[in-house]
C-alpha cells in the first residue's frame, strides 16, 4: 500500500538457490530485492527505472490486433524503448546502453526526442520508423492533402458556416502538420509530480475503485506490519 496510489499486490517473487536473497515485483512497478551482503552494486543505478512505454494504452485495430496507442504499432514491434523516471525524465546515455537492443548504439541514437504537452509534463515521445526520412522533406501528397483541407476551412469560413471541429491546426517550419498540445519549447525542468493519480509514467486516470484509496488508518497499520515472527528462544538455540 503506497499513499495516493493505493492498494497493490505483488506480481512475482523469486528465490535465490541458496535461499539467501528473494526479489519480487509490485502493481505499483517497483522492484523489491531482499537479501544478505552489500549494496554497492546496485547504487551505481538509478533508484528509478522505468521505460518510457510502461503503462501506456493499448487499442485494437480493425483486424483486432492490438497496437500501442500512441505510435500505432504492435508492441513487439516497437522499438527498444527508453530508460526514464518516475517523472518520465530519461536517464544518461551510459543507462541508456542497458537496455536491450541497444548496447551497439551511438550517444545520439541514445538520447531521446522529447515533446511537452501544454501543461509542461514531459513525455518521451519516438518516431515512427516507416515516418522518418533522410532529408525532413515532406512529400507531394501530404502536401495536397493540407492545401484541399485548407479550402475546405476557408470555404466554410467564407459561407458562414463553421465546421463541427474547432479549426486548431498549426504547421512546423517545413509545413508539416504538427499536433498543437506539443510545445517543445518548454521547460524540460518540470521538477516532480508526486500528487494525485499522475506520477510521469504511471497515469492511473483516477479510474482506482474508491475501496483501492489508502487511508490514514491503512497506512499506519501498514507500517507496523509484523512480516517475520519473531522467533522464541528454544528454536533460535
Amino acid at each position: 500500500m503506497i499513499e495516493g496510489q493505493g492498494h497493490g499486490a505483488v506480481f512475482d517473487c523469486k528465490f535465490s538457490p541458496d535461499g539467501n536473497h528473494f526479489a519480487c515485483t509490485d502493481s505499483h512497478g517497483h522492484l523489491l530485492l531482499f537479501g544478505f551482503g552489500c549494496s554497492k552494486y546496485y547504487e551505481k543505478i538509478p533508484d528509478q527505472m522505468f521505460f518510457h512505454t510502461d503503462y501506456r494504452p493499448l487499442i485494437r485495430d480493425a483486424n483486432n490486433y492490438v497496437l500501442d496507442e500512441q505510435t500505432q504499432q504492435a508492441p513487439h514491434l516497437m522499438p527498444p524503448p527508453f530508460l526514464v523516471d518516475v517523472d518520465g525524465n530519461p536517464h544518461p546515455t551510459k543507462f541508456q546502453r542497458l537496455v536491450p537492443g541497444r548496447e551497439n548504439c551511438k550517444d545520439e541514437q541514445l538520447i531521446p526526442q522529447l515533446g511537452y504537452v501544454a501543461n509542461g509534463d514531459g513525455e518521451v515521445v519516438e518516431q515512427v520508423i516507416g515516418q522518418q526520412t533522410n532529408d525532413q522533406d515532406e512529400s507531394i501528397l501530404d502536401g495536397i492533402i493540407r492545401e484541399l483541407q485548407r479550402e475546405q476551412d476557408l470555404r466554410l469560413i467564407n459561407e458562414g458556416d463553421a465546421p463541427h471541429f474547432p479549426i486548431n491546426r498549426s504547421y512546423s517550419s517545413n509545413g508539416a502538420l504538427r499536433n498543437p498540445d506539443m510545445d517543445i519549447s518548454a521547460s524540460p525542468n518540470i521538477g516532480l509530480r508526486r500528487s494525485g493519480q499522475i506520477e510521469g509514467v504511471r497515469q492511473m486516470h483516477n479510474n482506482a475503485p474508491r475501496s483501492q484509496m489508502a487511508t490514514e488508518r491503512d497506512l499506519m497499520a501498514w507500517s507496523r506490519r509484523v512480516v517475520v515472527n519473531e522467533l522464541n528462544n528454544g528454536v533460535s538455540r
